[in-house]
């Protein structure tokens, strides 16, 4: 899942009634041309973008992911068994790798990820 806030509402990366996976967020990020202007608040995405294109970054090492279980409120609002963690570190590299896949402009590769685990 990626994170329901007003900028990503507004970017229209996050709609409402779609689920907040990160595929759909890369669809959602397609569908309205997010990377087709830069715009200001965006520069980082645009940076990974082009550093994913030009084989300049992966998603391993000190770039991997982080993910977190959710936290009660947040399970109470999904589905019982559709998603059980939250993409808490790396929403920055992860759309971006995520949208050129989907073009096909890179090819697919496993990413290294960590959980953190609320107690």
């Amino acid at each position: 899942m990626v994170i329901d806030a007003p900028e990503t509402r507004r970017e229209q990366l996050v709609v409402e009634r779609i689920p907040r996976t990160l595929e759909n967020a890369a669809e959602n990020a397609l569908a309205s041309g997010y990377f087709k202007t830069m715009r200001r608040k965006r520069e980082h995405h645009f940076w990974y973008y082009l550093s994913y294109i030009f084989g300049q970054l992966s998603l391993k090492n000190e770039n991997r992911l982080v993910v977190r279980t959710l936290n009660e409120t947040e399970k109470q609002d999904l589905p019982e068994s559709t998603y059980s963690y939250y993409l808490h570190d790396g929403w920055g590299r992860a759309l971006p790798y995520m949208v050129l896949v989907l073009k096909e402009r890179i090819k697919y590769k496993p990413v290294e990820a960590f959980l953190a685990e609320r107690c």
